[in-house]
């Protein structure tokens, strides 16, 4: 085992939202591409 000490511990309150904020202009960053975003459980 090692520690990491960077990014934020999985199931932290901070991990869905840095997620959203991550993805939010996924979209509209790939130019002349078909983009599909997929969620799943």
């Amino acid at each position: 085992w090692f520690n990491i000490d960077k990014g934020c511990p999985q199931g932290s309150a901070l991990s869905p939202t840095l997620f959203i904020t991550y993805n939010c202009d996924l979209g509209s960053s790939l130019a002349n591409c078909t983009s599909h975003l997929f969620a799943d459980d």
